[in-house]
């Protein structure tokens, strides 16, 4: 029998963070587009937001709120379906493959928000002459 390994190579290797996992298959991150829609019928919204392939969940819940003005992490949840009811997602889980999440919270039509992220003034209508 082998003789056994020094403890310093038994040691595991230190895992990466959730945010490093998952990258695409040519293996570098590159900028993909998510679509998320509201789980509930009655509240029917969606927003596609643009993130990095190699993000996690907690990334694209923080894009969303960009995307629709929102400040409170709270009003965007991305869930699952879990019979009748949803089930929360886990914030640290990559994104992978995934392209559509479904959300629960406030409604997720995007707002008039600059690219700094400042409240922009709606559009106003000019009257026919």
């Amino acid at each position: 029998t082998a003789p056994p390994a020094p403890a310093a190579a038994t040691a595991a290797a230190p895992k990466p963070p959730p945010s490093a996992a998952a990258p695409t298959s040519q293996g570098k991150a590159e900028e993909v587009e998510v679509v998320v829609k509201h789980a509930l019928a009655d509240m029917a919204s969606q927003v596609t937001v643009k993130v990095m392939s190699n993000c996690t969940v907690m990334d694209v819940r923080r894009a969303v709120m960009d995307a629709v003005g929102e400040t409170k992490l709270s009003e965007i949840r991305l869930v699952r379906k879990a019979g009748n009811s949803f089930q929360s997602l886990d914030c640290e889980k990559a994104l992978g493959q995934r392209r559509e999440f479904l959300s629960m919270g406030r409604s997720l039509n995007a707002q008039n928000v600059g690219l700094d992220g400042a409240q922009l003034a709606p559009a106003q209508a000019t009257p026919a002459p």
